[in-house]
Order: C-alpha cells, then structure tokens, then sequence
C-alpha cells in the first residue's frame, strides 16, 4: 500500500518524473514506482534542512505577539542570522586563520552589540540615550497648609451632598472634603 505525499516547488517541473526500485510487501520483490524530481532534491539536501531547523531551535528568536506575521518576521530573521554564520564559519575556514571561529551564541552577541551601537538617522526615532527635547506637562504643586490654617476650622469640614458619581446606590450621602 503506497501513502500519498503532496509537495509544492518553485525550483523543480511537475511533469519531470523518473522511475526507482522500491520493495512492495505484498508481492514481496521490487516494483517500479514513480519519483519525482523534487523527491530527488529534497533526499539529496535534507541534512541542510535539518541543519537549519537544528541551529533555528538553538537560539530562537521569540517575539511574543498576536500578530501572526510578527512570527514568520522572527522565523526568518533567525535563519538569515544562521545562514550569515554559516558563511562566516566557511569564509573563516578558506582564510586558514589558527583562530577558532566564534559560537553561534557569541556571534549573534556580536551582531546585538553592534545594532545597539549603530548611530540611528535623523529621519527616524532619536537614540535611547539623549533626552526629549519637549518637556512633558506637570499638574502645578500646590503648597500644604500651614498649621496655623490647618487647624482653624474654616473651609476644613466635610461637606454633605446628595448625590455626585459614586457607586453607591440611592439615599446614601457623599462625603467631600474639599483641599486647600
């Protein structure tokens, strides 16, 4: 019994097909099955697949948000960090330097050091580091009373209304006191 397998490329014709030897149970021998091109490729480049989903899993990115595309963003941002770190390891290996390559792990600490360092443009948001230039809006501060106001007993007693916004039902009275 075969199992049917749907796959979708961009890269390989679906018309493309070959034949290949596999064993068949019930017959017991080997019978010629269709293969197509893009099966081909993708047995021939699964290690770089995994390879891939293995370093993504290492260190993920994870933005937590309900955006949906907010996680793809992510998803993608790791496997170019990934890929550029293949590229380094490789370009590092062609120069035959006696020095190690850096980690996955210290080479994306290099690449978050050297973003927070960067010097933003004047069109955008200004850096974390300087102060707005705009003052933000304080209430005014009104002094306390002295102690010879405090205790003199005018303007210091509550006042009783009938009813103001507050939760409490019908009939019941509001305290307010006014503030000097």
């Amino acid at each position: 019994m075969m199992k049917l397998v749907i796959l979708a490329s961009s890269y390989v014709n679906v018309t493309s097909l070959s034949t290949i030897k596999r064993f068949c149970k019930q017959t017991h021998s080997k019978v010629d099955v269709p293969w197509p091109q893009i099966v081909k490729y993708y047995n021939a480049h699964m290690g770089d697949v995994d390879l891939s989903d293995m370093l993504v899993a290492l260190y993920c990115t994870t933005i937590k948000n309900h955006r949906w595309y907010i996680g793809i963003f992510s998803q993608l941002l790791d496997i170019c960090i990934n890929n550029a770190w293949l590229y380094y390891r490789r370009q590092h290996s062609l120069c035959k330097s006696q020095a190690k390559p850096d980690s996955l792990k210290e080479f994306r600490r290099k690449i978050a050091e050297n973003l927070m360092l960067c010097k933003r443009s004047k069109r955008g948001r200004p850096p974390v580091n300087t102060a707005p230039s705009a003052k933000k809006c304080k209430k005014p501060i009104v002094p306390k009373p002295g102690p010879d106001e405090q205790f003199n007993n005018v303007d210091q007693l509550p006042i009783h209304t009938s009813r103001g916004r507050c939760w409490l039902p019908e009939g019941y009275y509001i305290c307010h006191v006014p503030y000097m």
